[in-house]
């Protein structure tokens, strides 16, 4: 009877955008019966044979993490990448990754940890740019974060990237290369032209304060000097 149902659905014509929706969610109310109902080792055959489908390789990522075989979650994770990808489904292959990375995380494999951070981070993902600053010391970082915003720089990486880039230089306080960017987009002055007063401000206000302290200086002491000399 159950067979009978999964093979009507999967003999739907593709052109049924919801096609793949109700295998998939069919397959994995099959699934939590097999688990409650039958042998561990049945159900762990059936999650096997359903990777292509994204819950399903959630589950085994999931449950391969929970009980430690983090070579068997790595397998799942860049199997993924690799599906997906021929798929054309890239927010799919970005969970992969991300997935990816806490296997490096856990395994404590911190050259890798930096090499996918720092992807992701040019993907646009502040968050990743936050953990790989995390990953150097305060000597080593200066340089990465040169090379991140010289790549963001480039453009062409989506709408989040570009996002991510302007948020930084503000953060970064960054003015040679946020007067570059407003240069390029014109209309885009208004918006960043508080950042770079504030910018500019906060970086020269101590120099300009020790300029007006030494110009009052001076002419008081000028001032004194006539005083003296009547």
């Amino acid at each position: 009877m159950w067979e009978e149902c999964v093979a009507e659905l999967e003999s739907k014509k593709k052109s049924d955008s919801h096609h793949s929706y109700f295998v998939e969610h069919a397959a994995l109310l099959r699934y939590r019966l097999i688990q409650n109902f039958d042998d561990s080792d049945i159900a762990a055959e059936f999650l096997a044979k359903n990777l292509k489908y994204p819950e399903f390789r959630r589950v085994a990522i999931s449950d391969a993490l929970a009980e430690q075989r983090y070579e068997e979650a790595l397998q799942l994770t860049e199997e993924g990448e690799r599906l997906d990808t021929r798929n054309g489904f890239p927010g799919l292959v970005n969970e992969w990754k991300k997935l990816r990375y806490e296997v490096y995380r856990l395994t404590y494999r911190i050259d890798m940890q930096r090499q996918l951070a720092e992807e992701l981070a040019l993907d646009g993902e502040y968050s990743y740019y936050q953990s790989l600053q995390e990953l150097y010391d305060t000597q080593e970082w200066p340089a990465v974060r040169d090379r991140i915003l010289t790549e963001l720089e480039k453009g062409g990486r989506g709408w989040h990237a570009h996002d991510l880039y302007t948020n930084l230089l503000i953060e970064e306080k960054e003015t040679a290369r946020l007067l570059r960017y407003v240069q390029k987009h014109h209309r885009s002055v208004s918006e960043y032209y508080p950042h770079l007063v504030l910018i500019f401000l906060t970086r020269y206000m101590p120099f300009l304060n020790s300029l007006w302290k030494r110009r009052r200086l001076t002419h008081l002491i000028a001032r004194n000097i006539k005083k003296s000399a009547k």
